[in-house]
């Protein structure tokens, strides 16, 4: 996803999604991107979506990371 050197602020991002990759469309709603074209890659059709820029965040604005299972232990 986008990244920001020394705290400045994001530049526009965009992506490509195979229009059947639902995990890959939630996530980058959850990242704040929208959809805003169909265009074609290689011939397969691709959804575009597009974050604007924006300016500094603290890592707390991040959306937070589920995780499950067990952690081995050493």
């Amino acid at each position: 996803m986008g990244t920001r050197a020394s705290g400045g602020a994001a530049h526009r991002t965009a992506c490509l999604i195979g229009p059947d990759n639902r995990c890959s469309i939630r996530l980058a709603a959850e990242f704040g991107y929208r959809e805003a074209a169909v265009a074609e890659y290689e011939g397969e059709p691709m959804r575009v979506f597009e974050r604007p820029a924006a300016g500094p965040r603290s890592p707390s604005d991040r959306p937070s990371a589920v995780v499950t299972g067990r952690l081995a232990r050493r």
